[in-house]
């Protein structure tokens, strides 16, 4: 999903945060998003992690001398 939180207040955000942290838990789905925005993407990840979803944060960094530059970051849930 491309910027899924673009028009959203917080409310609204939580809640599509939780329908998808669900989907995840429920229904074994993957979900892949994306946004510019670095705040949601953190809200994104902390609203996963303390749902008991593990979560893959790739930050494009930049352009490097051989190709994109990338920060990959790996979030396990804790097993509850």
């Amino acid at each position: 999903m491309d910027d899924p939180l673009q028009h959203n207040d917080d409310v609204h955000a939580s809640a599509f945060a939780d329908l998808m942290r669900n989907l995840v838990r429920e229904r074994s789905y993957q979900v892949l998003l994306s946004t510019h925005d670095a705040g949601q993407a953190d809200f994104l990840r902390r609203k996963f992690i303390a749902g008991g979803v593990s979560c893959t944060t790739v930050q494009l960094v930049g352009q490097g001398q051989d190709g994109t530059v990338v920060e990959i970051t790996r979030n396990l849930a804790d097993a509850a």
